[in-house]
């Protein structure tokens, strides 16, 4: 599976956090890509009518999921969403974009079928409330296809050598993402990047009960 991104110009910087320049960097956009494309991977070959990427950062992922979905939503934190949806609309790729937070969604229950959401719960300590949330939005069978970094030495040491503090930046670690969602959905499949060893990344397949 190819992942053809945008040409990073047409793309907004949405704040010094913001990952887009890694897509474009000849080692890292390996690493960068491979989660998007699990993701993909996970949704399948379905067409689904709504989906909603929450933290979707500069909308990079948006014109790889207008492929799947008739409606295409975001949900953001930053102050440049509607400077994202206006760079959108200049490649041809239509969305409705929101600020808000994941606590409290603004949107009505059972309104979306699919939701994908990556390196963004990592960042949240309420993940009781943030499931709930992701639970209620969702149509009954609609699945939730989340990524998230794994918790483990090798991960530490690379954002503790990025001057990071490790549990500062991600509260939340994947065994604990993954207690709070297999308590309220049912987990289908999971893809954990590199495959054996250890872990970096881990992308999940959740299936609202």
């Amino acid at each position: 599976m190819n992942l053809i991104l945008p040409k990073k110009e047409k793309l907004i910087m949405t704040n010094a956090e913001d990952p887009l320049k890694y897509y474009y960097w000849p080692i890292a956009s390996s690493f960068y890509k491979k989660r998007l494309l699990d993701v993909i991977s996970l949704l399948g070959n379905k067409r689904y009518e709504k989906i909603l990427d929450i933290g979707f950062g500069s909308g990079i992922l948006f014109p790889e999921l207008r492929k799947k979905a008739g409606e295409l939503y975001g949900l953001e934190t930053h102050d440049k969403v509607m400077d994202v949806q206006s760079a959108l609309a200049d490649m041809g790729v239509r969305t409705f974009l929101s600020k808000g937070s994941i606590l409290n969604m603004p949107y009505e229950e059972n309104f979306f079928d699919a939701i994908v959401s990556v390196s963004t719960l990592e960042h949240v300590k309420e993940l009781e409330e943030a499931s709930n949330e992701i639970v209620r939005v969702l149509k009954p069978g609609g699945v939730a296809v989340l990524g998230f970094p794994a918790r483990n030495f090798i991960t530490d040491f690379i954002f503790t050598i990025f001057g990071n503090n490790p549990r500062e930046l991600h509260p939340s670690s994947h065994k604990d993402i993954l207690s709070v969602f297999d308590k309220k959905m049912l987990r289908g499949r999971v893809i954990k990047f590199p495959q054996y060893f250890f872990n970096l990344y881990v992308s999940v397949l959740f299936i609202k009960k």
